[in-house]
C-alpha cells in the first residue's frame, strides 16, 4: 500500500472511528505484517480477505465500519462485478466508508496465456457510475482512478 493511500485511509478513520475494517483482495497481507500500513491510522489491523490466497480465503462475517479495496476490481471480469461489489458494500455498516482504489489502464503483467491481468479496464466515470449503483445506505464511498 503506497503512502497516499495509507494516508487517505487514516483521514477516513479519523472521521469515522471504526470499530473494525477489513481489506477485500489484500493479497497476503504483507502491506501490514511486513510494512505496517496500518500504523497510519493509528494500528487498527484490518481483518484481511482475499479469496485467491488459500489462508486469507475464508469470508469474514458480520459488518464494518471501514472497507478498503485496493487495486482488486480490475481483476474481476466485467460480468462478476455486480456480484463482487454487492459483497463488498454488503460488509458496510451504515454511516460507514468504503475505499476503493482501481487502475484504469491494462497492467504491465500478464498470466501464463498472455492474457492482461487487469480484465475490466474501463475509464473512471465507468467505475464511479457502476459503483455508486450498488450503494444505498448511508456510505463514504472514496473512489480513485490509477493509471
Amino acid at each position: 500500500m503506497d503512502v497516499e493511500t495509507a494516508e487517505d485511509i487514516a483521514y477516513l478513520v479519523d472521521i469515522h472511528q471504526p470499530d473494525r475494517i477489513l481489506d477485500y483482495g489484500c493479497g497476503k497481507g504483507y502491506q501490514y505484517l511486513a510494512a505496517r500500513a496500518h500504523d497510519v491510522w493509528g494500528g487498527l489491523l484490518p481483518v484481511c480477505y482475499d479469496p485467491g490466497v488459500p489462508l486469507l480465503s475464508i469470508r469474514p462475517e458480520g459488518e464494518f465500519g471501514g472497507i478498503i479495496c485496493t487495486d482488486v476490481l480490475e481483476h474481476i471480469p466485467e460480468g462478476e462485478l455486480d456480484e463482487v461489489l454487492d459483497e463488498i458494500i454488503g460488509y458496510v455498516q451504515v454511516n460507514g466508508f468504503v475505499y476503493f482504489k482501481i487502475s484504469t489502464i491494462e497492467s504491465r503483467k500478464v498470466d501464463t496465456l498472455g492474457n492482461n491481468l487487469h480484465v475490466t479496464v474501463r475509464p473512471c466515470e465507468w467505475w464511479h457510475k457502476r459503483i455508486m449503483s450498488h450503494i444505498t445506505l448511508a456510505t463514504v464511498v472514496v473512489m480513485k482512478c490509477t493509471q
